[in-house]
């Protein structure tokens, strides 16, 4: 949950200079946009994934669709925050969503 909390306060960081997630795809491309990814941010999901259902953290589901479908819900929630007006606010929800989709993953 630390990870995707901090994925998503690049989003809301005033004055921090980035490219939108979306304009970076747009520029890029969406394949090498997905490569340099994949070596990064999609490497550190997957690595995560592996790692909690290693230690009995996460339900044994199959590592690339459930990091994809984190990767996703991240992605999509920094564009939203990205054009949210009160990006907190916003924030606040998401991270709620993710710790709820999080609560299904979990091994019991």
């Amino acid at each position: 949950m630390n990870q995707c909390r901090a994925f998503m306060d690049i989003a809301t960081t005033r004055g921090l200079k980035t490219i939108p997630i979306q304009e970076a795809m747009t520029v890029l491309g969406y394949k090498r946009w997905r490569e340099l990814d994949a070596a990064h941010t999609m490497g550190a999901v997957t690595e995560t994934v592996e790692r909690l259902k290693r230690a009995d953290i996460l339900k044994d589901l199959d590592t690339r669709l459930t990091a994809d479908m984190i990767y996703g819900l991240l992605v999509n929630g920094m564009m939203t925050l990205s054009m949210s007006k009160d990006r907190a606010e916003a924030k606040t929800e998401l991270l709620t969503l993710v710790d709820r989709m999080f609560t299904g993953l979990r091994a019991t």
